[in-house]
């Protein structure tokens, strides 16, 4: 919940299979797509695009800080990150990273079709060159 001006909300879970033992010098590759569920515990708290009534529901893009000194107390800073956790034979308890990653908003449509200015307003505007 919020604690320290942070609000924190889980948005997905996903779980491997156990059994499957990683040998050492071998690599192990996942792929897990998370989505927004409704039945979660806080679904209001998520920060959504456009809202829940929408039938698309999309996560907000994080939040690209531009300067450090500009932070607006009223402002919503989105982050979000990836908790990894992996059960290792040699150690007692398991091992737990934070991966933090960015979702972006998907860029407009490039309009290639550029009206240009008409003569006329051209024309009409002064040069102004500096002395």
């Amino acid at each position: 919940m919020f604690t320290n001006g942070r609000f924190k909300n889980i948005v997905g879970l996903s779980e491997t299979e156990p059994g499957h033992p990683v040998r050492p010098g071998s690599c192990l590759s996942r792929v897990f797509s998370v989505r927004p569920a409704v039945h979660l515990r806080y679904p209001v708290a998520l920060a959504v695009e456009g809202g829940l009534p929408t039938p698309t529901l999309r996560l907000a893009p994080s939040t690209v800080p531009s300067l450090a000194k500009e932070k607006n107390p009223y402002g919503v800073t989105v982050c979000y990150e990836a908790k990894v956790k992996a059960f290792l034979g040699v150690v007692d308890r398991p091992v737990c990273i934070r991966l933090p990653f960015r979702l972006l908003e998907e860029p407009p449509p490039v309009d290639e079709e550029t009206v240009p200015l008409a003569e006329e307003e051209d024309e009409d505007r002064e040069t102004v060159f500096p002395t």
